[in-house]
């Protein structure tokens, strides 16, 4: 995994064909794709591990991603710092997430992927998931809301969804 700074993170979502000023913004979709779908996750806290596996593998066959965090210390009563700190420090990154808010995971680095949207989830942050390969995209809402845009899994990913009780929104 490598830690990407703003500026990187801009970099790299232009590369992947994403508007970086349009998600800055939070204009998410970027399209005005069929294929969206809004779903409410403010009670998914505690299964929040489950929920982090679903939308990474949402993604399509994994290739890599980058989690691009845009939000965060909304809710600092839900926020453990030290916990994402010292799991930062083990991949020998000790910058704070301000300077550089982006994670990049290699095709092989699923689990660690996984990891890192359980933490989004459960400390309230607001993040993009931008495949490296593939179509489509996801951002998760320090509001309790997740959006995904997904070109060919439309129906998989609605049906993971009822399995799951999830409140939810065509787009």
């Amino acid at each position: 995994m490598f830690f990407k700074t703003d500026k990187e993170c801009s970099e790299l979502a232009r590369f992947l064909g994403f508007d970086p000023e349009a998600l800055a913004k939070q204009q998410f979709p970027p399209s005005t794709s069929p294929n969206v779908i809004r779903l409410s996750i403010e009670d998914s806290r505690r299964a929040a591990y489950v929920l982090a596996k679903r939308l990474v593998s949402w993604l399509g066959p994994f290739r890599g991603c980058l989690l691009w965090v845009t939000e965060y210390g909304i809710w600092p009563s839900s926020e453990n710092r030290h916990l994402y700190y010292r799991l930062r420090a083990s991949y020998g990154d000790l910058r704070e997430l301000q300077a550089a808010p982006g994670h990049e995971f290699l095709d092989y680095e699923t689990a660690d992927l996984v990891t890192f949207v359980d933490l989004v989830i459960q400390f309230g942050w607001g993040a993009y998931l931008l495949p490296i390969v593939g179509q489509g995209c996801i951002f998760i809402s320090h509001d309790g809301w997740v959006q995904v845009e997904s070109e060919s899994d439309k129906d998989r990913i609605l049906s993971d969804i009822q399995t799951l009780g999830l409140p939810y929104e065509l787009a």
